[in-house]
């Protein structure tokens, strides 16, 4: 008998497409770097759709479809779920974020790389003539490895042996030739600037350019994350450092620290929890806010 387990197709899936990357980038070859998006968005559907699996089956598949086909669509059969219409990106992505919260509260996996960034350039590929940048691409696939795939294989705890996709993705994109190339330009403008790790693709290139003495602005040299116009009064106590240095992301819902001695740079850019707090108008760093201990 023939058994591919879901997780084991998705790491497949991830070894061909970074095969067709290093193909790509070599012969710079659209389809290539067409194959290798539309395999990696194929791993992330697949991890997600085995988290809910090992909750419930029927979470990973629409009501409509299991009401419809199933003798009893709480309990449906394995041959019944063969005709039933799995969830698509959306609503996977909401499934997994209601039965699943822990992914992202413990294990800083965002969803939203997959169901905003990546799915919208895999449907460019798949439906509408293929028109992309090298630099879209490699953007996408370092946050959807960082923020998303990489944070699943955890999750999971799957005991097996895997290269770190990050390094693979770094080596292959030469992310440190990108960094040596800027580095000339910035000193040749005379730019004041610090570099740390980047809070959405874990990449040692996030740019944090300096004017009044505070960095201002910060972009990474890999994935193209960006935070502009910062002013000084948008910066919040790191927790982890004690600098007056964290500012809210909201494309990534929580808080960077752009002070590059942080320690949080050396782990990899771990991004802190920070939400509005209900009680004043400020933010609630790691769950506290300066309201509630004035109270206390």
């Amino acid at each position: 008998m023939i058994k591919i387990t879901l997780w084991e197709n998705a790491y497949d899936s991830i070894e061909h497409g970074l095969e067709h990357l290093e193909i790509a980038i070599n012969n710079d070859n659209a389809y290539d770097y067409r194959r290798a998006v539309l395999d990696f968005c194929h791993a992330a559907e697949l991890l997600l759709k085995e988290i809910l699996f090992r909750i419930d089956p029927i979470y990973a598949f629409d009501k409509n479809d299991l009401f419809k086909k199933c003798l009893d669509p709480l309990h449906p059969t394995i041959e019944e779920l063969y005709s039933c219409k799995s969830l698509e990106v959306h609503p996977l992505c909401n499934a997994v974020e209601k039965y699943a919260p822990e992914l992202k509260n413990e294990y800083n996996a965002n969803l939203n790389v997959f169901s905003k960034e990546a799915s919208k350039l895999r449907n460019k590929i798949q439906h509408f003539c293929y028109e992309s940048t090298v630099s879209e691409i490699r953007g996408t696939l370092l946050k959807l490895s960082y923020q998303l795939l990489c944070p699943v294989f955890s999750y999971l705890d799957t005991e097996m042996k895997y290269d770190p996709l990050e390094e693979r993705l770094y080596e292959a994109f030469s992310v440190e030739n990108v960094l040596r190339y800027y580095k000339e330009i910035y000193h040749q403008e005379n730019r004041d600037y610090s570099i740390g790790c980047c809070y959405a693709c874990g990449s040692y290139g996030l740019i944090m350019t300096y004017e009044e003495g505070y960095p201002t602005s910060c972009e990474c040299l890999a994935c193209k994350f960006t935070q502009k116009d910062i002013q000084v009064e948008d910066y919040r106590i790191c927790p982890d450092c004690g600098g007056n240095s964290l500012i809210y992301s909201e494309e990534l819902d929580g808080g960077i620290c752009l002070w590059y001695k942080c320690a949080n740079h050396k782990d990899g850019g771990i991004v802190i929890s920070m939400e509005m707090c209900d009680s004043c108008n400020d933010y609630k760093i790691e769950n506290v806010c300066n309201c509630t201990e004035s109270v206390e």
